[in-house]
């Protein structure tokens, strides 16, 4: 069985070491650093109390002009100047990428898709009929065409405006059209 020789430091050792404190008229061992200049190159050794004076006393951005310590806090936090990503890089990416663990593939399946889904899906009258009736443009969503239901049933329901016929025949169109976009809808979602 193999055991851990133990090192002990002799008297020697110690004084050899030990660093007295760089503040003036303090006898005590210099363990912490604190840096002379704002190069931060070269540091003097305090004890604790000593260093903590010096800490609260030291200002890095002593004798420097708002703007240059604006500029230097620019820097530090955001380094090198960067270039704004734009929807022409992002294509670029998305289209030329190996895409190997299918990151972009959402986007890729999206790109272009409103004009080949207008090329693809041929609307009848009545389809016309009905997205001018509910205020959508081609192609929409299941939420904008929730939404825009929901706002004319409570705006055209009959109990709403005691029986009338007008509104009645009104919301029985606006349900007849509702089934119609249902099924657009479903056109638009398999493209």
């Amino acid at each position: 069985m193999r055991t851990r020789k133990a090192t002990f430091e002799t008297k020697a050792d110690i004084k050899r070491n030990f660093r007295v404190c760089d503040a003036k008229g303090c006898k005590n061992e210099g363990l912490y650093k604190a840096p002379k200049d704002r190069d931060l190159k070269e540091y003097y050794h305090f004890c604790l109390d000593c260093v903590r004076k010096y800490n609260k006393d030291w200002n890095y951005f002593k004798d420097l002009s708002f703007e240059e310590i604006e500029k230097e806090q620019k820097e530090e936090i955001y380094g090198a100047k960067t270039k704004k990503f734009g929807v022409k890089n992002m294509d670029d990416i998305i289209n030329n990428s190996d895409d190997v663990l299918n990151i972009f593939k959402r986007f890729k399946s999206s790109a272009g898709k409103t004009d080949r889904i207008k090329a693809e899906i041929k609307k009848s009258a009545k389809e016309n009929r009905a997205l001018k009736l509910f205020g959508l443009n081609f192609p929409f969503s299941a939420s904008d065409l929730k939404k825009s239901y929901k706002d004319l049933v409570k705006k055209h329901h009959p109990d709403k405006h005691q029986g009338s016929k007008d509104k009645e025949s009104q919301f029985k169109k606006i349900v007849e059209y509702k089934d119609v976009l249902d099924k657009l809808l479903k056109k638009i979602e398999s493209c």
